[in-house]
Protein backbone atom coordinates (compact mmCIF):
# COMPACT_ATOMS: atom_id res chain seq x y z
CA UNK A 1 0.00 0.00 0.00
CA UNK A 2 1.34 3.38 -0.62
CA UNK A 3 0.86 6.00 1.72
CA UNK A 4 1.46 9.50 0.45
CA UNK A 5 0.46 12.96 1.58
CA UNK A 6 -1.26 15.84 -0.25
CA UNK A 7 -1.40 19.39 0.98
CA UNK A 8 -3.59 21.78 -0.38
CA UNK A 9 -6.72 23.59 0.04
CA UNK A 10 -8.62 21.72 3.71
CA UNK A 11 -12.03 23.17 4.13
CA UNK A 12 -13.40 20.52 6.40
CA UNK A 13 -12.34 17.11 8.10
CA UNK A 14 -11.19 14.57 5.63
CA UNK A 15 -12.54 10.94 5.27
CA UNK A 16 -9.76 8.62 4.51
CA UNK A 17 -9.75 5.74 3.30
CA UNK A 18 -6.06 4.33 3.83
CA UNK A 19 -5.79 1.91 6.26
CA UNK A 20 -4.10 2.37 9.57
CA UNK A 21 -0.14 2.24 9.54
CA UNK A 22 2.25 2.07 12.97
CA UNK A 23 4.59 4.15 12.26
CA UNK A 24 6.36 5.32 15.77
CA UNK A 25 6.28 8.98 14.37
CA UNK A 26 4.49 10.42 17.73
CA UNK A 27 3.87 14.14 17.28
CA UNK A 28 1.45 16.84 19.48
CA UNK A 29 -0.65 18.72 17.45
CA UNK A 30 -1.45 22.52 18.10
CA UNK A 31 -4.25 23.55 16.22
CA UNK A 32 -5.81 27.48 15.17
CA UNK A 33 -8.84 26.40 17.40
CA UNK A 34 -6.32 26.14 20.52
CA UNK A 35 -6.49 22.09 21.02
CA UNK A 36 -3.57 20.09 21.82
CA UNK A 37 -4.02 16.42 19.90
CA UNK A 38 -1.03 13.98 21.10
CA UNK A 39 -0.32 11.12 18.19
CA UNK A 40 1.54 8.96 15.74
CA UNK A 41 1.33 10.54 12.30
CA UNK A 42 -0.79 7.51 9.84
CA UNK A 43 -1.37 9.62 6.94
CA UNK A 44 -2.70 12.39 4.93
CA UNK A 45 -4.95 13.10 1.95
CA UNK A 46 -6.36 16.01 0.38
CA UNK A 47 -8.42 17.03 3.79
CA UNK A 48 -5.01 16.76 6.11
CA UNK A 49 -3.15 14.88 8.89
CA UNK A 50 -4.36 11.63 10.38
CA UNK A 51 -3.33 11.24 13.69
CA UNK A 52 -3.71 7.45 15.92
CA UNK A 53 -4.97 8.52 19.17
CA UNK A 54 -5.03 6.00 21.81
CA UNK A 55 -6.15 3.50 19.33
CA UNK A 56 -8.15 5.70 17.17
CA UNK A 57 -7.99 7.58 14.03
CA UNK A 58 -8.47 11.38 14.28
CA UNK A 59 -8.59 13.57 11.21
CA UNK A 60 -7.81 17.12 11.44
CA UNK A 61 -8.15 19.97 8.58
CA UNK A 62 -4.57 21.34 7.77
CA UNK A 63 -6.02 24.58 7.14
CA UNK A 64 -6.44 24.16 11.48
CA UNK A 65 -2.91 23.08 12.05
CA UNK A 66 -0.29 25.63 13.07
CA UNK A 67 2.01 23.68 14.82
CA UNK A 68 3.54 20.00 15.14
CA UNK A 69 5.88 19.10 17.94
CA UNK A 70 7.82 16.19 18.16
CA UNK A 71 7.04 14.05 21.16
CA UNK A 72 10.26 12.45 21.70
CA UNK A 73 12.37 14.79 20.07
CA UNK A 74 16.45 14.28 21.54
CA UNK A 75 17.46 18.22 20.43
CA UNK A 76 18.91 19.48 23.19
CA UNK A 77 19.64 23.43 24.67
CA UNK A 78 23.07 23.05 23.27
CA UNK A 79 24.67 25.27 21.07
CA UNK A 80 24.35 23.35 17.55
CA UNK A 81 27.93 21.77 16.47
CA UNK A 82 29.14 20.23 13.24
CA UNK A 83 29.39 21.60 9.61
CA UNK A 84 27.36 24.43 9.17
CA UNK A 85 25.42 24.94 5.73
CA UNK A 86 23.62 27.39 4.33
CA UNK A 87 21.32 26.71 1.68
CA UNK A 88 19.82 29.11 -1.10
CA UNK A 89 16.35 30.08 0.00
CA UNK A 90 17.11 30.39 3.64
CA UNK A 91 17.34 26.56 5.19
CA UNK A 92 20.32 26.42 7.52
CA UNK A 93 21.56 22.36 8.93
CA UNK A 94 23.99 21.04 11.05
CA UNK A 95 25.45 18.19 9.76
CA UNK A 96 28.60 15.44 10.47
CA UNK A 97 29.88 15.14 7.28
CA UNK A 98 30.24 16.90 3.47
CA UNK A 99 31.53 16.24 0.69
CA UNK A 100 30.60 17.77 -3.10
CA UNK A 101 31.27 17.62 -7.12
CA UNK A 102 30.46 20.18 -9.54
CA UNK A 103 27.06 18.27 -9.99
CA UNK A 104 25.96 17.34 -6.24
CA UNK A 105 26.63 17.90 -2.36
CA UNK A 106 26.08 15.02 -0.18
CA UNK A 107 25.66 15.65 3.25
CA UNK A 108 25.10 13.41 6.68
CA UNK A 109 23.24 14.11 9.53
CA UNK A 110 24.43 12.87 13.33
CA UNK A 111 21.44 10.09 12.79
CA UNK A 112 23.59 8.68 9.86
CA UNK A 113 20.28 10.20 7.36
CA UNK A 114 22.24 10.84 4.37
CA UNK A 115 20.88 13.40 1.43
CA UNK A 116 21.80 14.26 -2.23
CA UNK A 117 21.30 17.84 -3.45
CA UNK A 118 22.59 19.77 -6.42
CA UNK A 119 25.87 21.62 -5.81
CA UNK A 120 24.35 24.83 -6.83
CA UNK A 121 21.56 24.70 -4.06
CA UNK A 122 24.50 25.66 -1.31
CA UNK A 123 25.20 28.91 -0.66
CA UNK A 124 27.93 28.46 2.39
CA UNK A 125 29.69 25.49 3.57
CA UNK A 126 31.48 26.14 7.33
CA UNK A 127 33.40 22.83 7.48
CA UNK A 128 34.69 23.90 11.04
CA UNK A 129 32.26 23.60 14.19
CA UNK A 130 30.79 27.50 15.24
CA UNK A 131 33.58 29.09 17.57
CA UNK A 132 32.97 32.76 19.46
CA UNK A 133 36.71 33.51 18.35
CA UNK A 134 35.34 33.64 14.86
CA UNK A 135 32.02 33.40 14.65
CA UNK A 136 31.65 37.68 13.82
CA UNK A 137 34.53 37.50 11.13
CA UNK A 138 32.86 34.51 9.32
CA UNK A 139 29.31 35.94 9.35
CA UNK A 140 31.00 39.07 7.68
CA UNK A 141 32.73 37.21 4.67
CA UNK A 142 29.60 34.71 4.10
CA UNK A 143 27.09 37.35 3.64
CA UNK A 144 29.52 39.22 1.49
CA UNK A 145 29.15 40.25 -2.48
CA UNK A 146 31.07 38.03 -4.21
CA UNK A 147 31.96 37.96 -8.30
CA UNK A 148 33.73 34.24 -7.28
CA UNK A 149 33.52 31.87 -4.88
CA UNK A 150 35.10 31.94 -1.51
CA UNK A 151 37.80 30.08 0.25
CA UNK A 152 37.90 31.02 4.03
CA UNK A 153 41.40 30.52 5.94
CA UNK A 154 41.76 30.07 9.61
CA UNK A 155 44.94 31.59 9.59
CA UNK A 156 47.64 31.04 12.40
CA UNK A 157 47.51 33.90 15.22
CA UNK A 158 43.86 33.77 15.76
CA UNK A 159 42.28 35.36 12.17
CA UNK A 160 40.21 34.60 9.57
CA UNK A 161 41.62 35.61 5.64
CA UNK A 162 40.08 34.57 2.11
CA UNK A 163 40.84 34.12 -1.28
CA UNK A 164 38.81 34.71 -4.24
CA UNK A 165 38.61 31.43 -6.80
CA UNK A 166 36.64 28.86 -7.75
CA UNK A 167 35.84 25.71 -5.74
CA UNK A 168 36.15 22.22 -6.78
CA UNK A 169 35.67 18.98 -5.56
CA UNK A 170 35.08 18.39 -1.55
CA UNK A 171 36.47 15.73 -0.48
CA UNK A 172 37.24 14.25 2.99
CA UNK A 173 40.48 15.67 3.35
CA UNK A 174 40.82 17.63 0.89
CA UNK A 175 39.51 20.62 -1.09
CA UNK A 176 40.16 21.47 -4.49
CA UNK A 177 40.22 24.74 -5.34
CA UNK A 178 41.19 26.28 -9.01
CA UNK A 179 43.57 30.08 -8.13
CA UNK A 180 45.18 32.09 -10.76
CA UNK A 181 44.06 29.24 -13.39
CA UNK A 182 45.89 26.60 -11.46
CA UNK A 183 43.69 23.97 -9.55
CA UNK A 184 45.34 23.48 -5.85
CA UNK A 185 44.17 20.83 -3.24
CA UNK A 186 43.67 22.63 0.04
CA UNK A 187 44.25 20.59 3.28
CA UNK A 188 40.43 20.60 5.18
CA UNK A 189 42.16 21.15 8.51
CA UNK A 190 43.13 24.63 7.35
CA UNK A 191 39.59 26.09 5.85
CA UNK A 192 37.11 27.70 8.18
CA UNK A 193 34.56 27.11 5.40
CA UNK A 194 33.82 28.29 1.46
CA UNK A 195 31.24 30.90 0.13
CA UNK A 196 29.71 30.09 -3.15
CA UNK A 197 28.75 33.02 -5.88
CA UNK A 198 25.34 32.63 -6.80
CA UNK A 199 23.92 34.59 -9.72
CA UNK A 200 20.66 34.87 -8.42
CA UNK A 201 19.93 38.01 -6.20
CA UNK A 202 16.05 37.08 -6.13
CA UNK A 203 14.64 36.70 -2.62
CA UNK A 204 13.28 33.55 -1.79
CA UNK A 205 10.02 31.85 -1.97
CA UNK A 206 7.27 32.14 0.53
CA UNK A 207 7.49 29.89 3.05
CA UNK A 208 4.84 27.48 3.71
CA UNK A 209 6.57 26.01 6.99
CA UNK A 210 9.74 25.92 8.75
CA UNK A 211 11.22 22.66 10.16
CA UNK A 212 13.13 22.64 12.90
CA UNK A 213 15.97 19.88 13.01
CA UNK A 214 17.20 18.28 16.55
CA UNK A 215 20.91 18.64 15.51
CA UNK A 216 19.98 22.08 14.98
CA UNK A 217 19.08 24.99 12.09
CA UNK A 218 15.77 24.64 10.10
CA UNK A 219 14.59 24.08 6.80
CA UNK A 220 12.75 26.83 4.64
CA UNK A 221 10.01 24.61 3.43
CA UNK A 222 8.01 25.45 0.32
CA UNK A 223 6.12 22.25 0.76
CA UNK A 224 5.90 19.22 2.96
CA UNK A 225 4.57 15.72 2.60
CA UNK A 226 4.89 12.46 4.84
CA UNK A 227 5.52 9.75 2.11
CA UNK A 228 4.71 6.85 5.41
CA UNK A 229 7.60 6.33 6.48
CA UNK A 230 9.23 9.86 6.13
CA UNK A 231 8.87 13.66 6.22
CA UNK A 232 9.91 15.29 2.78
CA UNK A 233 10.22 18.75 2.70
CA UNK A 234 10.14 21.04 -0.43
CA UNK A 235 13.43 23.41 -0.71
CA UNK A 236 13.03 25.37 -4.34
CA UNK A 237 14.68 24.52 -7.68
CA UNK A 238 12.50 20.91 -7.73
CA UNK A 239 15.24 19.95 -4.58
CA UNK A 240 13.59 18.07 -1.58
CA UNK A 241 14.86 16.51 1.92
CA UNK A 242 13.78 13.56 3.05
CA UNK A 243 13.86 12.93 6.56
CA UNK A 244 12.90 10.72 9.16
CA UNK A 245 10.70 11.63 11.98
CA UNK A 246 13.45 11.20 14.79
CA UNK A 247 15.50 14.21 13.14
CA UNK A 248 12.06 16.76 13.03
CA UNK A 249 11.44 19.02 16.63
CA UNK A 250 8.90 21.06 15.09
CA UNK A 251 6.93 21.81 12.27
CA UNK A 252 5.78 25.34 11.88
CA UNK A 253 3.32 26.55 9.16
CA UNK A 254 2.83 30.04 7.42
CA UNK A 255 -0.37 31.41 7.75
CA UNK A 256 -3.11 29.50 6.75
CA UNK A 257 -4.15 30.89 3.72
CA UNK A 258 -0.49 30.29 2.38
CA UNK A 259 -1.35 26.30 3.31
CA UNK A 260 -4.79 26.56 1.44
CA UNK A 261 -2.65 27.48 -1.56
CA UNK A 262 -0.21 24.36 -1.51
CA UNK A 263 -0.74 21.44 -4.23
CA UNK A 264 1.50 18.68 -3.65
CA UNK A 265 1.19 15.66 -5.55
CA UNK A 266 3.17 12.86 -5.48
CA UNK A 267 3.55 10.71 -8.89
CA UNK A 268 3.56 6.28 -8.46
CA UNK A 269 7.33 6.22 -8.46
CA UNK A 270 7.76 8.59 -4.87
CA UNK A 271 8.97 11.80 -7.24
CA UNK A 272 7.78 14.94 -6.18
CA UNK A 273 5.61 17.55 -8.77
CA UNK A 274 3.79 20.57 -8.31
CA UNK A 275 3.99 23.70 -8.00
CA UNK A 276 5.82 25.18 -4.63
CA UNK A 277 6.41 28.46 -5.15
Amino acid sequence: MSVCCYIRRAVMICVCTLGTVSLGAEFRVDTVDGMKIEGTVVSCDDGGLRLSVAGNETDIALDNVSKLTAINATGTDRPPSGIHLQLIGGTDLFVDQFSSDANQSTMTFADGTRQVIAASLVRTARLKSPSEEFNERWRELASGEYETDVLVIRKSGGNLDFVKGIIGAIGETHVGFEFDGQEIQVARERIEGLVYFTKSKDAPGEAFCRVSITSGGSIRGQGLKWDGDHFVVAIGRDAQLTLPPQLIQTVEFASNERAADIILTVSSSGSTSGSWT
